[in-house]
């Protein structure tokens, strides 16, 4: 992907992660939406630019996926297990399968993604 692509993505990612943030806090002012740890938010802000990320080189990519497409899903799955947790106040103990499944994902994905 060319420099000038990711200059892009920045803004994109950053006014999509503020506005979801923006509305996240105000249902909460507003007593719709009771969060306690509301700072897991925050891994939203990189999810958003790493699956953008992953579109932009995927449409680049004429629809092939590629490694370059499957990196960025994976690590966004990733961040947003860990928020949900966060966000949910779920137990790790519980959890961690979730990471294998994940795991699983990532090398069918990789998989199938086309060498360049």
């Amino acid at each position: 992907m060319e420099q000038n692509e990711q200059e892009k993505q920045f803004p994109l990612a950053a006014a999509v992660s503020l506005v979801i943030l923006g509305i996240v806090f105000l249902l909460r002012n507003f007593g719709v939406l009771e969060i306690n740890n509301w700072w897991a938010l925050f891994f939203f802000v990189p999810v958003a630019y790493l699956l953008i990320s992953a579109w932009t080189t995927f449409r680049a990519k004429e629809g092939r996926l590629t490694h370059e497409t499957t990196s960025p899903i994976i690590g966004s799955l990733v961040l947003i297990t860990v928020a949900l947790v966060f966000l949910l106040e779920l137990d790790w103990g519980s959890i961690w399968p979730v990471y294998m499944i994940i795991g699983a994902v990532a090398i069918l994905l990789n998989s199938l993604a086309k060498e360049e």
